[in-house]
């Protein structure tokens, strides 16, 4: 029986492998192509800031340097979150969402202060909950991370709502954004490797497909709601592993 299920977790593993080599092979086709258009731009616009007179010309140019220099780094983290969370075995402990959300919450702080957003959050955690916390704060960031980016531009009240309720069964998670919305016939796509939605993506198309993986490894399960030009509504929720903690 033991090596009945020795070979079982052994081809498991074999398979996480094959799967990881897979889409690292992807993502090194798609990030070829993907970087070459930011760096093209790098190029050309350092060679146009040895051009340009002025203090306020200048700063255009080092704005659209930086904003392509994020664009290649972001496709960057993304991978290597893809690899570390394809690597890393569950660790359930003990979880404070409300310690977990202000890490996430002071990670983007800035962001959300040049963008200005108005970040409010909503913690009910009355029992003990057991999870992955490192694989919780990824999934939050990512999702976050998203509700920053997908905001509207032409809006003076830019919201996010981050509302987390924890049972003795299961965390559900809220991220709600006022921002530009969803098309209907992307949000079947949206988890998928590689899938951009709008040329606003700054990354590959890998973060809400590390969300999805990285929900896999926790059992978790994720939903979306969405409007064009109303916000959407992402819903997570993640089983209380407190029975592997009695």
């Amino acid at each position: 029986m033991k090596s009945v299920i020795l070979k079982q977790e052994q081809e498991g593993i074999l398979h996480e492998l094959s799967r990881s080599r897979d889409v690292i092979n992807q993502f090194i086709t798609s990030c070829s192509h993907s970087m070459r258009g930011p760096m093209k731009s790098i190029k050309g616009l350092v060679d146009l800031l040895n051009l340009v007179s002025t203090d306020e010309e200048r700063a255009v140019v080092l704005g659209l340097i930086e904003k392509s220099t994020v664009q290649m780094e972001t496709m960057l983290d993304e991978l290597e979150q893809f690899m570390i969370n394809s690597e890393r075995s569950v660790e359930a402990r003990r979880i404070n969402f409300k310690a977990v959300v202000n890490k996430v919450a002071f990670r983007y702080g800035e962001l959300i202060r040049k963008n200005a957003i108005r970040l409010t959050t909503e913690i009910e955690q009355s029992v003990p909950f057991y999870s992955d916390a490192g694989r919780i704060r990824l999934i939050l960031e990512h999702l976050l991370a998203n509700a920053i980016q997908f905001q509207k531009q032409d809006v003076a009240d830019r919201q996010i709502h981050v509302h987390i309720m924890a049972s003795p069964e299961e965390a559900v998670v809220e991220v709600d954004d006022n921002g530009m919305g969803i098309e209907p016939g992307a949000l079947q796509d949206i988890f998928k490797l590689f899938y951009r939605a709008t040329e606003r993506s700054a990354g590959a198309g890998l973060g809400l497909y590390v969300v999805q993986q990285t929900l896999e490894k926790i059992n978790g399960t994720a939903a979306v709601e969405s409007e064009p030009g109303l916000g959407t509504t992402f819903t997570i929720r993640i089983p209380n592993a407190h029975s592997l903690h009695p």
